[in-house]
């Protein structure tokens, strides 16, 4: 009778799918976000539940929202990608201006992550929400976060 009881009570906490429910609620917002933007277009190749954990994991929540645009923005989350410049990883850091960095692991994660989340922290000040690239990339980023519902 035990054993029923834990059977029913363990089919009870999963979805159709197999998920345990408690693993479900565990999905953060910021997984939401990425599948929001997934849902967009065709990309393929991206674990969003790896993703959401390296963003969750490595990112200071009042930035999050930001670097999940950057990367869509940059890569479309592709942490392999190499831009035109030389740019790499999934928020396109520059080995030549950041040779901090090591090159090819910038194409890792959660290293590339990191390494363009410390770049975005030094290039994008936070407090006035002021990028000092491109004047159009922060309304490309407000686009881009008005699609994640923000």
């Amino acid at each position: 009778m035990v054993l029923l009881f834990m059977l029913i009570a363990t089919l009870a906490t999963q979805d159709d799918a197999g998920i345990p429910q408690a693993e479900k609620e565990q999905e953060s917002a910021t997984f939401r976000k990425i599948n929001m933007l997934l849902a967009t277009e065709h990309v393929s190749n991206v674990d969003a539940l790896a993703l959401s954990k390296d963003i969750d994991n490595h990112v200071a929540e009042e930035d999050k929202d930001d670097i999940i645009a950057m990367a869509w923005q940059e890569t479309r989350f592709l942490h392999r990608a190499i831009g035109s410049q030389g740019e790499r990883g999934i928020l396109q850091v520059h080995p030549l201006y950041h040779p901090e960095y090591d090159r090819d692991s910038l194409m890792t994660m959660p290293y590339g992550l990191k390494a363009g989340y410390e770049v975005y922290v030094i290039k994008f000040n936070r407090d006035q929400k002021r990028y000092s690239g491109s004047s159009a990339y922060p309304e490309s980023i407000k686009r881009i976060k008005g699609k994640m519902g923000i």
